[in-house]
Protein backbone atom coordinates (compact mmCIF):
# COMPACT_ATOMS: atom_id res chain seq x y z
CA UNK A 1 0.00 0.00 0.00
CA UNK A 2 1.66 3.33 -1.06
CA UNK A 3 0.46 5.95 1.69
CA UNK A 4 -0.48 9.38 0.85
CA UNK A 5 1.66 12.56 1.90
CA UNK A 6 -0.61 15.11 1.39
CA UNK A 7 -2.16 17.03 4.29
CA UNK A 8 -5.07 15.17 4.50
CA UNK A 9 -3.47 11.54 4.56
CA UNK A 10 -4.48 11.31 8.24
CA UNK A 11 -7.59 10.87 6.98
CA UNK A 12 -8.08 7.04 5.83
CA UNK A 13 -9.05 6.70 2.26
CA UNK A 14 -6.10 3.49 1.11
CA UNK A 15 -6.82 0.30 2.25
CA UNK A 16 -4.29 -1.49 3.87
CA UNK A 17 -2.64 -4.29 2.29
CA UNK A 18 -3.10 -7.99 3.64
CA UNK A 19 0.62 -8.00 5.59
CA UNK A 20 -0.41 -4.62 7.14
CA UNK A 21 -3.98 -5.72 7.96
CA UNK A 22 -3.26 -8.58 9.41
CA UNK A 23 -0.22 -6.96 11.52
CA UNK A 24 -2.28 -4.15 12.87
CA UNK A 25 -5.34 -6.54 13.98
CA UNK A 26 -2.68 -8.56 16.20
CA UNK A 27 -1.05 -5.48 17.56
CA UNK A 28 -3.06 -5.62 21.31
CA UNK A 29 -1.61 -8.88 21.29
CA UNK A 30 1.95 -7.87 20.54
CA UNK A 31 4.42 -6.34 22.98
CA UNK A 32 6.57 -3.34 21.54
CA UNK A 33 9.97 -2.74 22.67
CA UNK A 34 11.06 0.42 25.26
CA UNK A 35 11.63 2.35 21.53
CA UNK A 36 8.60 0.51 20.11
CA UNK A 37 7.19 1.64 16.49
CA UNK A 38 4.85 0.23 13.70
CA UNK A 39 6.77 -2.22 11.39
CA UNK A 40 5.54 -2.93 7.43
CA UNK A 41 5.62 0.97 6.23
CA UNK A 42 3.02 2.43 8.89
CA UNK A 43 5.05 4.30 11.52
CA UNK A 44 5.26 7.34 8.81
CA UNK A 45 1.49 6.91 8.45
CA UNK A 46 0.94 7.08 12.90
CA UNK A 47 3.60 10.05 13.15
CA UNK A 48 1.76 11.87 10.30
CA UNK A 49 -1.55 11.33 12.35
CA UNK A 50 0.14 12.29 15.59
CA UNK A 51 1.58 15.89 14.08
CA UNK A 52 -2.14 16.71 12.62
CA UNK A 53 -4.10 15.66 16.33
CA UNK A 54 -0.99 17.89 17.72
CA UNK A 55 -0.80 21.09 15.33
CA UNK A 56 -2.77 23.22 18.20
CA UNK A 57 -1.34 22.46 20.76
CA UNK A 58 2.13 22.77 19.35
CA UNK A 59 1.28 26.05 18.21
CA UNK A 60 0.29 27.29 21.18
CA UNK A 61 3.60 25.84 22.63
CA UNK A 62 5.69 27.76 20.30
CA UNK A 63 3.91 30.94 20.42
CA UNK A 64 4.04 31.06 24.24
CA UNK A 65 7.37 33.21 24.16
CA UNK A 66 5.93 35.28 21.74
CA UNK A 67 2.53 35.88 23.94
CA UNK A 68 4.99 36.14 27.07
CA UNK A 69 7.59 38.62 25.57
CA UNK A 70 4.36 40.72 24.41
CA UNK A 71 2.34 40.98 27.45
CA UNK A 72 5.01 40.30 30.03
CA UNK A 73 8.33 42.00 29.72
CA UNK A 74 6.69 45.28 29.02
CA UNK A 75 5.88 45.46 32.04
CA UNK A 76 9.08 46.22 33.00
CA UNK A 77 8.89 49.21 31.38
CA UNK A 78 6.48 50.76 33.50
CA UNK A 79 9.58 50.91 35.91
CA UNK A 80 11.13 53.70 34.26
CA UNK A 81 13.03 51.04 31.81
CA UNK A 82 13.43 52.26 28.06
CA UNK A 83 14.17 50.38 24.86
CA UNK A 84 17.27 53.25 23.79
CA UNK A 85 18.32 53.25 27.84
CA UNK A 86 21.90 51.99 26.85
CA UNK A 87 21.95 49.12 30.28
CA UNK A 88 22.34 45.45 30.47
CA UNK A 89 18.45 45.50 30.91
CA UNK A 90 16.86 47.62 28.15
CA UNK A 91 19.49 45.21 25.72
CA UNK A 92 17.84 42.03 27.25
CA UNK A 93 14.39 43.70 25.88
CA UNK A 94 15.64 44.51 23.13
CA UNK A 95 17.05 41.19 22.02
CA UNK A 96 13.59 39.38 23.46
CA UNK A 97 11.32 41.51 21.31
CA UNK A 98 12.95 41.84 17.76
CA UNK A 99 14.89 38.70 18.00
CA UNK A 100 13.36 36.00 20.04
CA UNK A 101 9.53 36.73 19.47
CA UNK A 102 10.02 37.08 15.93
CA UNK A 103 11.67 34.11 15.76
CA UNK A 104 9.04 31.85 17.58
CA UNK A 105 6.17 33.28 15.64
CA UNK A 106 8.11 31.86 12.60
CA UNK A 107 7.94 28.79 14.53
CA UNK A 108 4.47 28.60 15.58
CA UNK A 109 3.16 29.14 12.04
CA UNK A 110 5.26 26.37 10.42
CA UNK A 111 3.97 24.09 13.37
CA UNK A 112 0.50 25.17 12.34
CA UNK A 113 0.33 25.19 8.50
CA UNK A 114 3.20 22.83 7.85
CA UNK A 115 2.49 19.91 10.35
CA UNK A 116 2.39 17.34 7.29
CA UNK A 117 5.57 18.01 7.31
CA UNK A 118 8.48 15.08 8.59
CA UNK A 119 10.30 17.70 10.26
CA UNK A 120 7.49 19.71 12.17
CA UNK A 121 8.10 17.77 15.10
CA UNK A 122 12.17 18.53 14.84
CA UNK A 123 11.20 22.36 14.69
CA UNK A 124 9.34 21.87 17.90
CA UNK A 125 12.16 20.24 19.46
CA UNK A 126 14.63 23.10 18.58
CA UNK A 127 12.15 25.67 19.67
CA UNK A 128 11.79 23.87 23.01
CA UNK A 129 15.21 23.75 23.43
CA UNK A 130 16.13 27.35 22.85
CA UNK A 131 13.30 28.32 24.55
CA UNK A 132 14.75 26.27 27.63
CA UNK A 133 18.23 28.12 26.63
CA UNK A 134 16.51 31.33 26.96
CA UNK A 135 14.66 31.29 29.77
CA UNK A 136 17.60 29.99 32.10
CA UNK A 137 20.00 32.57 30.63
CA UNK A 138 18.00 35.38 31.10
CA UNK A 139 16.63 34.56 34.54
CA UNK A 140 20.32 33.95 35.49
CA UNK A 141 20.78 37.35 33.99
CA UNK A 142 18.47 38.74 35.55
CA UNK A 143 19.80 38.06 39.42
CA UNK A 144 21.13 40.89 39.54
CA UNK A 145 17.93 42.92 39.02
CA UNK A 146 16.42 40.56 42.04
CA UNK A 147 13.35 39.62 39.73
CA UNK A 148 14.66 36.47 37.77
CA UNK A 149 11.79 33.84 36.15
CA UNK A 150 10.78 31.67 38.23
CA UNK A 151 12.00 28.09 37.62
CA UNK A 152 8.61 26.57 37.51
CA UNK A 153 8.47 28.42 33.81
CA UNK A 154 11.21 25.70 32.35
CA UNK A 155 9.59 22.68 33.99
CA UNK A 156 6.18 23.96 32.06
CA UNK A 157 7.67 23.65 29.04
CA UNK A 158 9.05 20.29 29.01
CA UNK A 159 6.10 19.06 31.13
CA UNK A 160 3.46 20.29 28.04
CA UNK A 161 6.40 18.40 25.50
CA UNK A 162 6.28 15.09 27.46
CA UNK A 163 2.94 14.67 29.29
CA UNK A 164 0.96 14.21 26.16
CA UNK A 165 3.32 11.79 24.39
CA UNK A 166 2.98 13.45 21.16
CA UNK A 167 6.60 13.23 20.31
CA UNK A 168 8.72 10.20 19.60
CA UNK A 169 9.91 7.97 22.50
CA UNK A 170 13.39 8.68 21.49
CA UNK A 171 13.50 11.98 20.92
CA UNK A 172 11.39 12.31 24.35
CA UNK A 173 13.86 10.81 26.19
CA UNK A 174 16.66 12.99 23.92
CA UNK A 175 14.84 16.22 25.31
CA UNK A 176 14.76 14.64 29.11
CA UNK A 177 18.38 14.09 29.05
CA UNK A 178 19.12 17.60 27.18
CA UNK A 179 17.19 19.41 29.75
CA UNK A 180 18.90 17.73 32.25
CA UNK A 181 22.19 18.50 31.17
CA UNK A 182 20.88 22.13 31.07
CA UNK A 183 19.98 22.60 34.51
CA UNK A 184 23.40 20.53 35.61
CA UNK A 185 25.15 23.37 33.52
CA UNK A 186 23.09 26.54 34.95
CA UNK A 187 23.01 25.39 38.36
CA UNK A 188 26.75 24.43 39.04
CA UNK A 189 30.13 25.97 38.79
CA UNK A 190 30.94 26.22 35.31
CA UNK A 191 29.53 29.18 34.51
CA UNK A 192 30.01 31.02 37.66
CA UNK A 193 26.46 31.55 38.29
CA UNK A 194 24.88 30.94 41.69
CA UNK A 195 22.10 28.02 41.77
CA UNK A 196 18.69 29.22 42.31
CA UNK A 197 17.32 25.73 42.64
CA UNK A 198 17.60 24.12 45.89
CA UNK A 199 18.77 20.06 45.94
CA UNK A 200 14.28 19.15 47.14
CA UNK A 201 13.59 22.11 44.08
CA UNK A 202 15.95 19.87 41.59
CA UNK A 203 14.45 16.29 43.16
CA UNK A 204 10.67 17.52 43.36
CA UNK A 205 11.10 18.71 39.12
CA UNK A 206 13.16 15.30 38.18
CA UNK A 207 10.68 13.44 39.77
CA UNK A 208 7.81 15.44 38.15
CA UNK A 209 9.73 15.22 34.36
CA UNK A 210 10.20 11.57 35.09
CA UNK A 211 6.07 10.87 35.90
CA UNK A 212 5.42 13.11 32.74
CA UNK A 213 7.87 10.97 30.29
CA UNK A 214 6.38 8.07 31.50
CA UNK A 215 3.26 9.01 31.37
CA UNK A 216 4.04 10.09 27.83
CA UNK A 217 5.05 6.67 27.22
CA UNK A 218 1.34 5.16 28.43
CA UNK A 219 0.02 7.40 26.29
CA UNK A 220 1.30 7.42 23.09
CA UNK A 221 1.30 3.07 23.69
CA UNK A 222 -2.83 3.98 23.67
CA UNK A 223 -2.28 6.14 21.06
CA UNK A 224 -0.84 3.05 18.49
CA UNK A 225 -3.80 0.67 19.66
CA UNK A 226 -6.35 2.84 19.24
CA UNK A 227 -4.87 4.34 16.10
CA UNK A 228 -4.37 0.45 14.95
CA UNK A 229 -7.74 -0.05 15.51
CA UNK A 230 -9.51 3.10 13.91
CA UNK A 231 -6.85 1.63 10.53
CA UNK A 232 -7.95 -2.23 10.48
CA UNK A 233 -12.06 -0.69 11.56
CA UNK A 234 -11.43 1.67 8.13
CA UNK A 235 -10.01 -1.12 5.90
CA UNK A 236 -12.56 -3.24 6.74
CA UNK A 237 -15.52 -0.68 6.02
CA UNK A 238 -13.71 -0.41 2.44
CA UNK A 239 -13.35 -4.02 1.65
CA UNK A 240 -15.58 -6.92 0.34
CA UNK A 241 -15.29 -9.30 3.19
CA UNK A 242 -16.02 -12.24 0.72
CA UNK A 243 -13.64 -11.04 -2.41
CA UNK A 244 -10.48 -9.18 -0.91
CA UNK A 245 -11.62 -6.34 -3.07
CA UNK A 246 -12.78 -2.81 -2.68
CA UNK A 247 -16.54 -2.39 -2.53
CA UNK A 248 -18.89 0.86 -4.00
CA UNK A 249 -17.72 3.30 -0.91
CA UNK A 250 -14.29 3.09 -1.61
CA UNK A 251 -14.89 3.71 -5.03
CA UNK A 252 -17.18 6.44 -4.49
CA UNK A 253 -14.42 8.04 -2.50
CA UNK A 254 -11.48 7.79 -4.37
CA UNK A 255 -13.57 8.27 -7.87
CA UNK A 256 -12.88 12.35 -7.24
CA UNK A 257 -9.42 12.22 -6.48
CA UNK A 258 -8.97 9.87 -9.29
CA UNK A 259 -10.63 11.63 -12.23
CA UNK A 260 -9.10 14.94 -10.74
CA UNK A 261 -5.66 13.73 -11.19
CA UNK A 262 -6.10 12.07 -14.45
CA UNK A 263 -7.21 15.00 -16.16
CA UNK A 264 -4.40 17.66 -14.41
CA UNK A 265 -2.14 15.22 -16.23
CA UNK A 266 -3.48 15.02 -19.50
CA UNK A 267 -4.78 11.77 -19.51
CA UNK A 268 -7.77 9.04 -19.55
CA UNK A 269 -9.50 6.72 -16.78
CA UNK A 270 -11.28 3.56 -18.24
CA UNK A 271 -13.73 2.07 -16.72
CA UNK A 272 -14.65 -1.80 -17.03
CA UNK A 273 -18.28 -3.12 -15.67
CA UNK A 274 -17.86 -6.67 -15.13
CA UNK A 275 -21.14 -8.86 -14.77
CA UNK A 276 -20.81 -12.63 -13.99
CA UNK A 277 -23.00 -14.94 -16.91
CA UNK A 278 -25.33 -17.21 -15.45
CA UNK A 279 -24.49 -16.61 -11.91
CA UNK A 280 -27.70 -17.67 -10.60
CA UNK A 281 -27.72 -20.96 -12.41
CA UNK A 282 -24.27 -21.62 -10.62
CA UNK A 283 -25.91 -21.24 -7.42
CA UNK A 284 -28.06 -23.28 -7.74
CA UNK A 285 -26.31 -26.00 -9.57
CA UNK A 286 -23.38 -25.95 -7.44
CA UNK A 287 -24.74 -24.72 -4.03
CA UNK A 288 -23.64 -21.04 -2.86
CA UNK A 289 -20.69 -22.41 -1.38
CA UNK A 290 -19.37 -22.30 -5.00
CA UNK A 291 -20.74 -19.35 -6.39
CA UNK A 292 -18.77 -17.68 -3.24
CA UNK A 293 -15.60 -19.24 -4.04
CA UNK A 294 -16.46 -17.74 -7.80
CA UNK A 295 -16.43 -14.72 -6.88
CA UNK A 296 -13.62 -14.87 -5.16
CA UNK A 297 -11.52 -15.88 -7.72
CA UNK A 298 -12.92 -13.31 -9.98
CA UNK A 299 -12.11 -10.76 -7.45
CA UNK A 300 -8.59 -11.77 -7.23
CA UNK A 301 -8.08 -12.06 -10.99
CA UNK A 302 -9.63 -8.34 -10.71
CA UNK A 303 -7.34 -7.14 -8.19
CA UNK A 304 -4.20 -8.46 -9.89
CA UNK A 305 -4.70 -6.30 -12.46
CA UNK A 306 -4.85 -2.89 -10.42
CA UNK A 307 -1.21 -2.75 -9.94
CA UNK A 308 -1.19 1.03 -9.35
CA UNK A 309 -1.95 3.52 -6.38
CA UNK A 310 -5.31 4.93 -8.45
CA UNK A 311 -6.11 1.82 -10.05
CA UNK A 312 -9.49 0.29 -8.43
CA UNK A 313 -10.95 -3.17 -8.83
CA UNK A 314 -14.29 -3.17 -6.98
CA UNK A 315 -17.04 -5.25 -6.02
CA UNK A 316 -20.22 -2.80 -5.80
CA UNK A 317 -23.12 -5.99 -5.64
CA UNK A 318 -23.91 -9.47 -6.03
CA UNK A 319 -22.09 -10.47 -8.86
CA UNK A 320 -20.67 -7.55 -10.75
CA UNK A 321 -17.46 -5.55 -10.41
CA UNK A 322 -15.92 -2.48 -10.96
CA UNK A 323 -12.13 -2.30 -12.09
CA UNK A 324 -11.05 1.26 -12.83
CA UNK A 325 -7.40 2.12 -14.36
CA UNK A 326 -5.76 5.49 -14.42
CA UNK A 327 -4.05 6.73 -16.44
CA UNK A 328 -5.18 3.90 -19.21
CA UNK A 329 -6.05 5.03 -22.67
CA UNK A 330 -8.83 3.09 -25.24
CA UNK A 331 -7.28 0.72 -27.23
CA UNK A 332 -4.97 -0.82 -23.76
CA UNK A 333 -7.95 -0.56 -21.86
CA UNK A 334 -9.85 -2.63 -24.67
CA UNK A 335 -7.37 -4.89 -24.92
CA UNK A 336 -7.27 -5.84 -21.56
CA UNK A 337 -10.81 -6.03 -20.63
CA UNK A 338 -10.49 -8.76 -23.62
CA UNK A 339 -7.93 -10.31 -21.26
CA UNK A 340 -10.02 -10.79 -18.41
CA UNK A 341 -12.56 -12.01 -20.23
CA UNK A 342 -10.36 -14.65 -21.79
CA UNK A 343 -8.70 -15.08 -17.85
CA UNK A 344 -11.42 -16.33 -16.51
CA UNK A 345 -12.77 -18.93 -18.95
CA UNK A 346 -9.08 -20.40 -18.57
CA UNK A 347 -10.13 -20.80 -15.06
CA UNK A 348 -13.40 -23.08 -16.69
CA UNK A 349 -15.38 -22.82 -13.30
CA UNK A 350 -18.32 -24.76 -14.21
CA UNK A 351 -22.06 -23.62 -13.92
CA UNK A 352 -23.91 -26.72 -14.04
CA UNK A 353 -23.59 -29.52 -11.99
CA UNK A 354 -22.24 -31.61 -14.92
CA UNK A 355 -19.09 -28.86 -15.63
CA UNK A 356 -20.57 -28.66 -19.46
CA UNK A 357 -20.89 -24.97 -19.24
CA UNK A 358 -18.15 -22.32 -17.25
CA UNK A 359 -18.22 -19.54 -15.95
CA UNK A 360 -18.13 -16.31 -17.97
CA UNK A 361 -18.05 -12.33 -17.81
CA UNK A 362 -19.78 -9.63 -20.01
CA UNK A 363 -18.43 -6.28 -19.77
CA UNK A 364 -19.08 -2.73 -20.61
CA UNK A 365 -16.32 -0.47 -20.91
CA UNK A 366 -15.56 3.40 -21.08
CA UNK A 367 -12.68 5.99 -21.60
CA UNK A 368 -13.34 8.44 -19.55
CA UNK A 369 -10.98 12.45 -19.94
CA UNK A 370 -13.50 14.67 -18.71
CA UNK A 371 -14.48 15.38 -15.22
CA UNK A 372 -18.09 13.95 -14.28
CA UNK A 373 -19.66 12.04 -11.47
CA UNK A 374 -19.05 8.40 -11.39
CA UNK A 375 -22.99 7.90 -11.11
CA UNK A 376 -22.95 9.05 -14.90
CA UNK A 377 -20.03 7.14 -15.93
CA UNK A 378 -21.64 4.00 -13.83
CA UNK A 379 -24.95 4.35 -16.35
CA UNK A 380 -22.91 4.77 -19.36
CA UNK A 381 -20.97 1.47 -18.63
CA UNK A 382 -24.10 -0.30 -17.85
CA UNK A 383 -25.94 0.50 -21.40
CA UNK A 384 -22.87 -1.32 -22.92
CA UNK A 385 -23.26 -3.82 -20.10
CA UNK A 386 -26.85 -4.43 -21.20
CA UNK A 387 -25.99 -4.86 -24.88
CA UNK A 388 -22.99 -7.09 -24.08
CA UNK A 389 -25.68 -8.99 -22.19
CA UNK A 390 -28.29 -9.40 -25.27
CA UNK A 391 -25.73 -9.82 -27.77
CA UNK A 392 -24.93 -13.34 -26.42
CA UNK A 393 -22.85 -12.31 -23.29
CA UNK A 394 -19.18 -13.62 -22.95
CA UNK A 395 -18.53 -10.43 -24.93
CA UNK A 396 -16.88 -6.52 -24.31
CA UNK A 397 -19.08 -4.27 -25.92
CA UNK A 398 -17.08 -0.79 -25.45
CA UNK A 399 -18.74 2.87 -25.78
CA UNK A 400 -18.20 4.51 -28.87
CA UNK A 401 -16.84 8.15 -27.87
CA UNK A 402 -15.21 9.26 -25.02
CA UNK A 403 -17.39 10.64 -22.04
Amino acid sequence: MAWATTPTAHIATQVLSSEQLQYLDGFSERRLSFFGRFHHGLEAAYQLEVRHEARVSRLMLTLFPVIYITFIIPLFLQQGVTFWSLNQRSLVLLIEHFLIAPVFFIAALMQYFLWFRPYAEKILIAAALILLVLLEFFSMYAVPWQDPLPTGISMAVMVALLAPGRIALSRSLSLFVAYLALIVLFESDLLNWVGRRHRIDLVVEMTVLTVCLISGVSSDWRNRRRWAAVQVLATHAMKDVLTGSHNRRYLLDLWPRILNQAVRDGRSVFVMLFDLDHFKQLNDACGHQAGDMALARFGALLSAHARRPLDVAARIGGEEFVLVLHGCNRLDGERLAEQIRTELEALRIPVDADGKRHLTVSTGAICVSALTSFEHIYSLADTCLYQAKHGGRNRVVLMPEAA
